[in-house]
């Protein structure tokens, strides 16, 4: 859902080098933790990442036929409200600080610096 507020740039990242994008088909949430760890494990995005004090901030900084990838900040008291990603698969890693995933009817996840998580279509916050 893209707003007038929304800093988005397309393919502007570069993937690193030996990443496979060759696969139309839908990604497994396991490949896309494997693609979003190893494009996370280059330096070319942080200095991209905004952290802003009044809301989360987001930029999608590669944009794929069968994947984009994000970078998303959020500050301590910020969320982004329960939402549901529809069918869609996801990951993430966490490159700083700790993030708490909240979901109705399950205990809080939380998820460290380096670590990386996968999400399949529910309703989270």
């Amino acid at each position: 859902m893209a707003t007038d507020e929304q800093l988005t740039h397309e393919a502007v990242i570069p993937m690193p080098a030996g990443s496979d994008l060759s696969s139309l088909d839908s990604r497994t949430p396991e490949e896309l933790a494997n693609i979003v760890s190893h494009f996370a494990s280059s330096d070319a995005w942080i200095d991209r990442a905004r952290l802003r004090a009044d809301r989360r901030w987001y930029e999608r900084l590669y944009h794929g036929p069968d994947h984009d990838i994000w970078v998303i900040s959020w500050l301590p008291g910020q969320s982004t409200g329960f939402h549901d990603h529809g069918a869609s698969s996801g990951a993430f890693v966490v490159a700083t600080g700790i993030l708490e995933e909240h979901r109705p009817g399950e205990p809080t996840r939380t998820i460290h610096p380096g670590n990386s998580a996968c999400l399949r279509s529910r309703l989270h916050a």
